[in-house]
């Protein structure tokens, strides 16, 4: 079975006390693999060393502070520039070999058309191999840091404001009807 990949910033009090318990009462059902950093370099290198083990995932969650088309790790700022630069040449599409989900749960990340080109960039540098959704809310949300069963720690977003970005292997953009996708954009992250 393919696990999931949660990776959060560790340096920030609050995101690390919603990760703690986010999967709490489920994590045992289902395969898990946190990713805990507090700087952009500590997320290649612990990037570069899942590519290096093999490891692979069909779900990856990036839980850290965002804005219009950027988030924070520790006091880094991932932008949407970086996804061709730093994260670029690094065979992370590796670790997504057959359609993946990419959730970008921090605030405003896909607001605006930074935004889209945040979700554009990690879209085209991972999901090379079998494509896939990159998504996040455009607008803000409220992190959830207490413990409950099936519940766990989460942030909540207004219904409906999420932006999604679909990819066909290769990275490349998917402008189909979105009818067509319906059906994989409700399974979640």
């Amino acid at each position: 079975m393919k696990e999931k990949l949660f990776i959060y910033d560790n340096l920030d009090a609050g995101n690390k006390r919603q990760a703690e318990v986010r999967f709490g009462a489920i994590e045992a059902a289902i395969q898990i693999h946190a990713l805990p950093v507090g700087s952009k370099d500590e997320l290649v290198r612990e990037l570069d060393k899942l590519v290096a083990q093999r490891m692979t995932f069909e779900r990856v969650l990036f839980q850290a502070h965002g804005n219009t088309g950027r988030l924070w790790i520790g006091q880094d700022i991932v932008r949407d520039t970086d996804w061709g630069t730093t994260f670029a040449g690094r065979n992370y599409d590796s670790l997504f070999p057959a359609f993946t989900r990419v959730y970008f749960d921090g605030c405003l990340v896909a607001g605006g058309e930074t935004g889209t080109k945040f979700l554009e960039g990690a879209g085209k540098t991972l999901l090379r191999k079998g494509g896939g959704v990159v998504f996040a809310s455009v607008e803000t949300g409220q992190g959830i840091t207490v413990g409950a069963p099936l519940v766990g720690g989460h942030t909540v977003y207004p219904r409906d404001s999420f932006e999604y970005v679909y990819f066909k292997p290769g990275g490349i953009v998917d402008r189909s009807p979105p009818l067509a996708r319906v059906a994989v954009t409700k399974l979640g992250w």
